[in-house]
């Protein structure tokens, strides 16, 4: 379902993709809240998720998920305890993108400015 799949940084085990779905996908709340839980914690709440920092993705503001924890993927998997997971997404009228990246903690802090910046650089042309 990535529609762009790369490693970001010095490691090969910093992982950086983006998804695009068709449709609104469970809304943005489920979303951040979904990540969470791959990396061990509680569901956030409306007010903590406003509270978020915020991207530029595709000419809009988006919620900035910055999350470190014992990441689990989606089916379950285990990949490594202490990462660290930068994640945002944007509903859009008839899709929905998503933009992920995760690895260990001092490999994706060291490129949190480079992905704040690709999600910057997105455009819908």
């Amino acid at each position: 379902m990535r529609l762009i799949s790369f490693r970001a940084g010095q490691s090969e085990h910093v992982e950086c993709y983006v998804t695009v779905l068709p449709g609104a996908v469970g809304g943005i709340s489920a979303n951040l809240n979904r990540w969470r839980t791959q990396m061990g914690h509680a569901s956030m709440t409306p007010l903590d998720i406003a509270e978020l920092d915020s991207v530029d993705l595709l000419g809009k503001k988006a919620p900035l998920l910055e999350v470190q924890g014992d990441f689990r993927d989606s089916d379950g998997g285990g990949a490594g305890a202490t990462f660290t997971m930068l994640a945002t997404v944007q509903e859009l009228p008839e899709q929905t993108v998503f933009l992920k990246m995760v690895g260990p903690k001092g490999d994706v802090l060291a490129e949190k400015q480079r992905f704040l910046e690709f999600c910057a650089s997105l455009s819908l042309q």
